[in-house]
């Protein structure tokens, strides 16, 4: 059975770090971005190696390109009793504008640190979010006993070992518009050029087509009238 707000309250001393009774929603806590952020490079040349890894400042402004991943760290760190589950969400304000949560719905029980997200930007334009913004949702809910398999240690950072597993570049079909994009421009480009070149290149042609065809006609006439001349001579 999910946990109400009242029994979120009066257990949250011991299941969120500097927890805000303002935070609890329906049935729900909302967690905040922290700190640290991870995001995948948009494919642009210009821009690989950076804004990648980034350690924020109160309330700094950070951006999810459209098609690239990034890894949010919470604010808070979060407790999960042995005799509980949790499920986790990125709130639907940002699901609207195309932000999808990839790293999984749950946490395990007796977890405790700060949790990772693991989302894509599947939406046609860039979002922009801040350290310190209310981005999550986490619910509770009551198991029948107490769950003994160990558990991960969670995290107070951001670890290298996941960040690790992504290439230098996530290609998107946002980068791959733009790169067809740049090709058409190229391809006109060359079109144009080869069209202009190969007007000169005719217009030299046939201009020297002109001029060696007059050149026969002439030496063709003189002969001719230096004949009629000696004809008229002998006689």
């Amino acid at each position: 059975m999910f946990w109400s707000n009242e029994k979120l309250k009066s257990e949250l001393p011991s299941l969120i770090n500097r927890y805000n009774l303002n935070d609890v929603g329906q049935a729900n806590y909302t967690l905040h971005i922290g700190n640290e952020v991870y995001i995948t490079p948009n494919g642009d040349p210009s821009r690989l190696g950076k804004d990648r890894q980034i350690a924020l400042a109160n309330n700094q402004f950070f951006e999810i390109p459209p098609g690239q991943f990034a890894f949010l760290l919470t604010k808070e760190k979060v407790t999960v009793p042995k005799n509980a589950l949790a499920f986790i969400s990125v709130r639907a304000r940002y699901k609207f504008q195309g932000l999808v949560n990839v790293s999984g719905f749950h946490v395990d029980p007796g977890f405790s640190g700060k949790l990772v997200f693991a989302v894509f930007n599947a939406g046609p334009s860039t979002v922009t979010l801040s350290e310190g913004e209310a981005c999550f949702h986490i619910w509770y809910a009551d198991l029948d006993g107490n769950s003994d398999t160990p558990v991960q240690p969670g995290y107070d950072r951001l670890p290298p070992k996941i960040i690790s597993k992504l290439g230098d570049t996530v290609v998107s079909l946002s980068s791959l518009n733009s790169k067809v994009n740049a090709l058409e421009k190229m391809v006109f480009r060359l079109l144009v050029t080869a069209t202009i070149l190969f007007g000169l290149l005719g217009s030299v042609i046939i201009k020297n087509m002109m001029n060696g065809s007059d050149k026969p006609a002439v030496e063709a006439v003189t002969p001719v009238v230096q004949q009629s001349s000696e004809t008229t001579t002998d006689k």
